[in-house]
């Protein structure tokens, strides 16, 4: 309900005539839903507790397995990437300062000095900014939903 009250209000971010929620894709879409919620409630009262488990570990296996598959896949593609980068040329490196120079920039401490670096983690390369810009914006909808 929180939720849908949060959402009456938003308009599409493309189009500003048009609301977020497509209507006509829930009028299509919900009497579909509420047949297969039956359906699957009426089909669970009936069978057996074997076929049921035997339901559950076969669209269980096919989810890992689709999942294990794209997973490698990008396992690979990284992994040629990371060679190709690898035998690249590495880009020329900047010229030394003068030796005047360089004994006067080791003497002057860097602003920089006195903050830890951030580590980085092995999420890094996962989390895109686009991915923590959406959940920043939309965090408080996650908040009310779950409270």
């Amino acid at each position: 309900v929180i939720n849908l009250s949060v959402f009456l209000s938003q308009r599409h971010p493309d189009v500003r005539e048009q609301p977020v929620i497509d209507y006509d894709c829930v009028v299509l879409l919900e009497p579909m839903l509420c047949l297969g919620v039956m359906t699957g409630v009426l089909i669970n009262q009936i069978s057996p507790q074997w076929l049921l488990l035997l339901l559950l570990v076969l669209s269980l296996g096919l989810a890992l397995y689709r999942t294990g598959t794209k997973g490698l896949k990008q396992i690979k593609a990284e992994r040629a990437a990371a060679a190709r980068a690898a035998a690249a040329p590495a880009p020329p490196a900047p010229p030394a300062p003068p030796a005047g120079e360089a004994e006067q920039a080791a003497a002057t401490p860097s602003p920089l000095s006195g903050r830890r670096r951030r580590q980085r983690s092995c999420f890094d390369s996962l989390i895109s900014e686009d991915f923590l810009e959406l959940t920043n914006k939309k965090a408080w909808q996650v908040i009310l939903t779950v409270s």
